[in-house]
């Protein structure tokens, strides 16, 4: 369908964003696409006559905050494009939400070709349009606060950790991948199959990004004096692998050509840690030479059982001795992770052994994350009295937060 079928008439886009780093990369590009053929973006939804609402579903707080912020704009007489993880990984929740309204929807796999469908008559396509360095505005805590709007325990804890978070911490940003610098998206997807995670289903396998397209932009953004660099994918270390080279390969031919520039230093954002192992020697190198400078590698649990129950593919006992000699290489490297408490089945011992691991690698910051069932995951069909699981968690969190006060180990909680 043509949606600017009347040609040469300004359209007015108003953007609404809650997401991880690459959706967030994804509503930039829509912004900077309307803005390159002279389009308005709108400060307000009141007079826009497209809404884009970019949703994301990776948690249950996550999920709940894009329902809401989906019908928060449903009032307005612009048309509601709605893209991101949310009607792919909740699609019943979606569905009963809202089939009965008049929503363009828009898979996060198929957003390239949907928007030139959708947008025929403008001079560039999407799809060929140059990916963004820096993110859509995120919505503020307080918007999240807003859009949530369900008080209890849980939604207390979150709120009290981004407090004390950002009391301690006021100059960063609460959520641990967004950065100051150029984002360098080198791939989407992932074909990874852990059995709690529902995103591979709504954003398809691994795309890696032609190297030769990587080094274009990178040595372009190079020139125009940018020296801070975060590297984003839905999964990074599968970048390659699909197009017959590998991340280190890539690292390797980017040291290569930064050499005449300024000190250039690189952030990764979501590392597994079976990659950090497999990629070691590289790793460590650019550790060691101060080139990268933060690094977030989510272990999810200190747990062997946890984690083979979660398919991660890798022991806890050799990801910690990794990261002790990752931050051994570079005291002063900033190193985050992600941690899910209540896993069905997890003990208390088990998430204890998982703050133990925190503790002894001396992450700079967790972002836990309570787990939730995503609808169609192999963790979903595990036996779980939901309610029990709740206290679980909050008995958990509560335990994680008074050791970690103690290490002065900061963290924030959804």
């Amino acid at each position: 369908m043509n949606e600017t079928n009347q040609t040469g008439k300004e359209l007015k886009v108003f953007i609404a964003s809650n997401g991880c780093d690459r959706r967030l990369l994804d509503s930039q590009k829509i912004s900077e696409f309307f803005q390159n053929e002279s389009h308005v973006i709108a400060p307000s939804p009141k007079d826009a006559d497209f809404i884009f609402i970019n949703t994301c579903a990776m948690s249950q707080t996550a999920e709940d905050t894009s329902v809401n912020l989906i019908k928060k704009y449903l009032d307005y007489d612009g048309k509601i494009v709605v893209h991101g993880c949310l009607p792919q990984i909740a699609p019943s929740r979606f569905s009963k939400e809202f089939e009965e309204k008049k929503i363009i929807k828009i898979d996060a796999k198929d957003l390239e070709g949907k928007m030139d469908e959708l947008f025929p008559s403008f001079n560039t396509k999407f799809s060929e349009f140059p990916d963004p360095v820096a993110l859509a505005q995120d919505q503020s805590l307080i918007s999240k606060v807003i859009n949530k709007f369900k008080f209890d325990e849980v939604f207390f804890l979150t709120c009290l950790s981004a407090l004390k978070f950002k009391l301690k911490n006021p100059t960063k940003p609460l959520h641990p991948r967004v950065k100051l610098g150029a984002y360098l998206q080198i791939g989407s997807g992932c074909s990874d199959n852990c059995t709690y995670c529902a995103i591979p289903r709504a954003i398809g396998g691994m795309k890696s990004k032609a190297q030769d397209q990587v080094l274009r932009e990178y040595a372009r953004i190079l020139e125009k004096g940018e020296n801070s660099f975060i590297f984003t994918a839905d999964n990074l270390g599968l970048y390659g692998l699909d197009i017959g080279t590998s991340l280190p390969s890539l690292l390797d031919d980017m040291h290569s050509i930064d050499t005449k520039y300024r000190k250039v230093h690189w952030t990764f954002n979501e590392l597994h840690p079976k990659w950090l192992l497999k990629y070691k020697p590289t790793i460590l190198n650019y550790v060691s030479n101060g080139k990268i400078k933060e690094l977030c590698v989510p272990i999810q649990s200190g747990s062997d059982r946890i984690l083979q129950l979660m398919k991660r593919n890798n022991k806890a006992a050799e990801t910690q001795t990794v990261l002790e000699e990752v931050r051994k290489a570079a005291p002063a490297l900033r190193l985050t992770t992600d941690v899910i408490i209540g896993f069905p089945t997890e003990t208390d011992e088990e998430f204890l052994s998982t703050i133990k691991m925190i503790a002894r690698v001396g992450f700079d910051q967790v972002m836990f994350f309570s787990y939730g069932k995503r609808e169609g995951t192999p963790s979903a069909d595990m036996i779980v009295n939901e309610e029990e699981n709740r206290k679980n968690i909050i008995r958990r969190f509560k335990m994680a937060s008074k050791l970690l006060d103690k290490e002065r180990i900061s963290y924030t909680f959804q």
